[in-house]
């Protein structure tokens, strides 16, 4: 699973993509603070905070920074090699501008480490939608495509594809026959000729930037 511990045993630097699937935070009190929400991050809220620590996002909700991968943890990373990172969580594109014009958020993070080209999104995003269309995004780029247009171009078959096109296309994909009945059973809920991802919510909130 994507914990703290894994990522920080592996060298990203010697992989052309990191693909980050998991929840992202924007903190717009402190910036710096604003994190990708690793597996096992989650703290009883019960326990005493540490404001230093951890970060309360709601009542119910209080993660270990520790075990989150920080903007300030991503501007010390070395990502020259790594020529895409793509961030697959809600709010991951959000930015930080102040007086100066500079911006802080995680985009700028991980180009700061040295990646030339980050795909984050803008909102929080529906997890069914954004699996769909990050399958398609990497196979476009299998395809020779530009990144813009790779995923410019699975953005628009996400609006425009129906139920039964998606279903017949999810079929094919090399999946466990127990993912593939998790597609299937949420498709359901629609009519073969409508298009479940119409609404720009499901597909418009990823945006690359960089290269």
């Amino acid at each position: 699973s994507a914990t703290k511990a894994a990522i920080d045993s592996k060298d990203l630097n010697t992989f052309h993509c990191a693909h980050f699937s998991c929840h992202g935070y924007f903190n717009y009190q402190e910036p710096r603070k604003s994190a990708l929400i690793l597996a096992n991050a989650h703290k009883p809220t019960s326990a005493e905070p540490n404001p230093e620590r951890y970060l309360r996002v709601s009542e119910e909700e209080v993660f270990d920074l520790k075990k989150c991968l920080t903007i300030d943890e991503v501007f010390g990373l070395q990502l020259e090699q790594c020529r895409l990172v793509t961030l697959s969580a809600c709010e991951t594109g959000l930015i930080y501008t102040n007086i100066s014009d500079e911006y802080i958020g995680l985009p700028s993070g991980f180009l700061v480490a040295g990646s030339p080209a980050v795909v984050s999104s803008l909102w929080m995003v529906n997890d069914l939608s954004t699996a769909l269309l990050m399958i398609k995004f990497y196979q476009n780029l299998r395809e020779q495509m530009a990144l813009a247009v790779a995923l410019n171009q699975a953005q628009f078959w996400l609006r425009d594809s129906t139920q039964s096109q998606l279903l017949g296309w999810s079929r094919q994909l090399p999946l466990d026959n127990s993912l593939i009945k998790t597609i299937e059973q949420a498709l359901d809920w629609f009519n073969p000729d409508e298009q479940p991802f119409q609404n720009p919510y499901y597909w418009a909130a990823f945006c690359v930037i960089g290269e």
